[in-house]
């Protein structure tokens, strides 16, 4: 769910009936405006651009998204990460 300005909360649903900004994908992954801009950048990410300004299409959205989602570790795996760094800190922690 991204926040926008008026406090009003729009949903992934609804971000993809229209075009999105920098901003909106930003909120909508968690990540900053300019890690959003580096993907542009690299080319990892489609968009439009009018002059300066930056517009992602519903099915820039969609594209977007298909790659976020495989790119995502499953659950289990991202609990083994977070469990084998609990271990490591534990084990600095009595190193010391």
């Amino acid at each position: 769910m991204t926040q926008r300005n008026s406090d009003r909360c729009l949903d992934e649903h609804e971000l993809m009936q229209r075009w999105a900004t920098v901003s909106d994908l930003a909120d909508l992954y968690s990540m900053s405006q300019t890690a959003v801009r580096d993907r542009i950048t690299s080319g990892e990410w489609p968009c439009h651009r009018l002059g300066r300004t930056i517009r992602f299409s519903p099915d820039d959205q969609q594209v977007i998204r298909d790659m976020w989602k495989s790119n995502q570790p499953e659950l289990p795996a991202r609990k083994q990460n977070a469990l084998r760094r609990e271990r490591i800190k534990k084990l600095l922690n009595d190193a010391f």
